[in-house]
């Protein structure tokens, strides 16, 4: 294999590279927005309810999108 032949492949592998990473960025910051868009949306309808067990139960609900969250930025 001749040098230029090897850097056309090296340049085609760092095109694939970077569009792949820019697609999922892409595709992140509209993941992470509905999830900090449903702890929100929970909050406010939940917020008015006077009941301790209700809260009890929804205490971990907003938490679990929160972790997603970091999950997803972090480790995939």
């Amino acid at each position: 294999m001749e040098e230029k032949d090897k850097f056309d492949a090296y340049m085609r592998q760092a095109d694939f590279n970077i569009k792949r990473f820019d697609e999922r960025r892409e595709y992140s910051w509209k993941v992470a927005l509905g999830f900090w868009g449903a702890i929100i949306g929970s909050a406010a309808v939940f917020g008015d309810m006077n009941q301790n067990f209700f809260l009890l139960c929804l205490v971990p609900v907003p938490l679990i999108p929160i972790f997603l969250h970091f999950y997803w930025l972090k480790c995939i």
